[in-house]
């Protein structure tokens, strides 16, 4: 199941679900639902939000609590496009200015 946000739901409980969460930033998570439920059930069945809406969900990070069962995590990749060529372009001006400037003081001396 893909996600935006963390998620442990009452309705999802025993159906072996993969999460797969993407958060606002960019980072993969992915975690088996039922196992962070287990190891929590006491302390989720209390919680208001679990009790009320039979839901707990988290948009920004994995809380503390389930980080254990954090199965996988891929850290964004950086953008690929052609910021190197562009900071290769730019030095290759500075030197071609500065040269010339360079050559102009040498003739003006002269």
């Amino acid at each position: 199941m893909e996600s935006k946000r963390f998620v442990v739901r009452k309705n999802l409980v025993g159906k072996g679900e993969i999460i797969n969460v993407t958060t606002k930033k960019g980072k993969t998570y992915s975690y088996n639902h039922d196992d962070v439920y287990e190891a929590n059930k006491d302390k989720l069945d209390q919680m208001n939000c679990f009790i009320k809406y039979k839901s707990y969900t988290s948009t920004e990070s994995i809380p503390t609590f389930a980080r254990s069962f954090v199965t996988d995590l891929v850290e964004p990749q950086p953008e690929t496009t052609s910021k190197t060529e562009d900071v290769k372009e730019n030095i290759e001006e500075v030197v071609k200015v500065s040269s010339k400037t360079k050559s102009k003081s040498s003739k003006v001396k002269a």
